[in-house]
């Protein structure tokens, strides 16, 4: 059979012909992706209804696969705003996790002492992430002392993951993970974002600022993907340094604009932008960048650095901003 005749009779989980079967040799991570791209396409209603039955397809014994597409479920929800749904698909990875990271440590073949310390260490560090989303969806949801909760047990699991790395003997290897290093951020971008909810914009403005630090002390936002540290499929999707430091970065600036600096808050996302236009101009960059140009200048001179804003993004390629980012 002729392959792009078969892809396209299947059209992976839409299932155009009522007669066609995925191939058995097709991974469930293209089956999640197909899943996760029909929220994109026309048919953005069925996304999170093909997605509950690939998971009810994929086996039971398969944890890591069944958190990712749990993962996947959160991130459609709260896009959509549907926050109860979010929440219970991220207390489904939580209960997933003590099983994915043992499968994903165990797949290194180490020693059953080392094993377990890292599966500890790791469970309570994915542990850490998710409930810090949590407390995020929380804070959407206008549910502050919610928030405060979760926010603060995610805090004391941090407390028992660095506890672990100082008596675990693979301490090295566990710090260099991904996942770890990004965690103090974390910290102290739950603290900013329940202070910024609370608008006590100063001491947001600290915390940001401290959990920019953080990130700049490596001064490498480029993940370093080794094939002997490749443990499978990811479990819940941390995201990358560089997301986290230009998110940081630009929240700052909005606390300077609502303590009404707004010099300080166009300089440093100008700044932000010189450092790397193609990993830090973002549609959420430009989108404030813009509004403060707006704000701070008259017509004539706020539409120039606009269009020439426009122009760097052009010149580097970023074809995904679109021109209402630039507020034109």
């Amino acid at each position: 059979t002729d392959l792009a005749t078969e892809v396209e009779r299947w059209n992976f989980l839409t299932q155009n012909d009522a007669t066609a079967q995925s191939p058995d040799w097709l991974p469930w991570s293209l089956h999640i992706l197909a899943g996760q791209a029909l929220e994109y396409a026309e048919e953005a209603v069925r996304a999170t209804d093909i997605l509950y039955q690939l998971r009810e397809r994929i086996p039971s014994t398969e944890h890591v696969w069944l958190a990712s597409v749990d993962n996947a479920l959160a991130n459609i929800f709260l896009r959509r705003g549907e926050f109860r749904l979010a929440m219970a698909s991220l207390d489904r990875i939580i209960c997933l996790l003590p099983e994915a990271v043992k499968t994903q440590v165990v797949n290194t073949q180490r020693p059953d002492s080392e094993t377990e310390r890292m599966v500890d260490a790791l469970t309570k560090a994915y542990t850490c992430e998710i409930l810090s989303r949590q407390g995020r969806t929380f804070l959407e949801a206008g549910a502050l002392f919610e928030a405060a909760e979760v926010f603060e047990s995610a805090k004391g699991f941090w407390v028992e993951v660095e506890s672990l790395l100082n008596l675990t003997p693979q301490v090295g290897e566990l710090v260099s993970h991904d996942l770890i290093k990004v965690l103090p951020c974390h910290m102290e971008i739950n603290e900013a974002l329940f202070y910024f909810a609370k608008s006590h914009y100063d001491h947001a403005l600290q915390s940001f600022n401290k959990a920019a630090e953080i990130l700049r002390k490596d001064n490498n936002f480029q993940n370093q993907y080794k094939v002997q540290d490749w443990l499978g499929p990811g479990i819940a999707g941390n995201q990358p340094a560089s997301t986290l430091y230009c998110e940081s970065v630009n929240n700052i600036a909005l606390c300077h604009l609502y303590m009404c600096n707004m010099t300080e808050a166009v300089d440093l996302l100008e700044g932000l932008i010189r450092e790397d236009p193609s990993a830090f101009l973002t549609e959420r960059v430009a989108f404030n960048l813009c509004t403060l140009y707006e704000l701070g200048s008259d017509i004539p001179t706020g539409l120039r650095k606009k269009k020439i804003l426009q122009l760097i993004a052009k010149r580097f390629c970023l074809h995904d901003i679109g021109p209402e980012s630039f507020r034109v």
